[in-house]
């Protein structure tokens, strides 16, 4: 199943609908509308920026790329090299809507662990593995940013990541099919892993 995360003004939150550019590397990709000013980027009003993680199922990947292609509609896929299967198909398909940014693909991991239980070998090695799988299956990097799985994530697991060329955390603010009292209050995300 695809989680659907929603950064949001509606929810006090926002996100650049921007593509990864040498200057702009470390740079949150959400930001709280309170925090605007320390740090953060802050997006034209009024946009949101829709993502989709994981894709284990061909079908509901198909669906969704899909969509992006008959709506022009921008998109953030996240998904996992593990997943490699569901994906493989859509490649041919997604690489000229990456060409054009409307799609962007961000670091999701490899097989989406939760990072805080790992050693840090292991966490640079779920980050490298799926950018390396990006990269040949999209033709695209993923670089600068990355979706901590299970938005599990500490000050030494951004730091891995910022070391591996991922300074950017993306989080979000709820998901497709998730209870609204389960949702996220907050999508503010850390400059640089600070």
């Amino acid at each position: 199943m695809l989680g659907l995360g929603l950064a949001a003004w509606l929810a006090g939150c926002a996100a650049p609908a921007v593509r990864a550019s040498p200057g702009r590397s470390g740079e949150t990709a959400t930001a709280s509308a309170s925090r605007a000013g320390s740090g953060s980027v802050a997006p034209p009003a009024g946009r949101i920026a829709l993502t989709v993680d994981d894709g284990y199922a061909p079908e509901v990947v198909a669906g969704y790329v899909a969509f992006a292609r008959r709506t022009g509609i921008h998109l953030t896929f996240s998904p996992n090299g593990t997943y490699a299967s569901a994906w493989a198909p859509q490649a041919g398909v997604l690489r000229p809507l990456i060409d054009v940014g409307q799609v962007q693909i961000m670091n999701h991991t490899f097989s989406h662990p939760r990072l805080t239980r790992l050693p840090a070998g292991r966490v640079r090695e779920e980050l490298e593995r799926n950018e390396q799988w990006i990269v040949t299956t999209f033709g695209t990097s993923a670089r600068p940013y990355w979706r901590p799985p299970y938005g599990a994530h500490t000050a030494a697991v951004d730091a891995i990541a910022r070391d591996a060329g991922f300074p950017t955390v993306v989080m979000w603010t709820g998901s497709s099919g998730t209870p609204a009292s389960s949702h996220r209050s907050s999508c503010s995300t850390r400059r640089g892993g600070a």
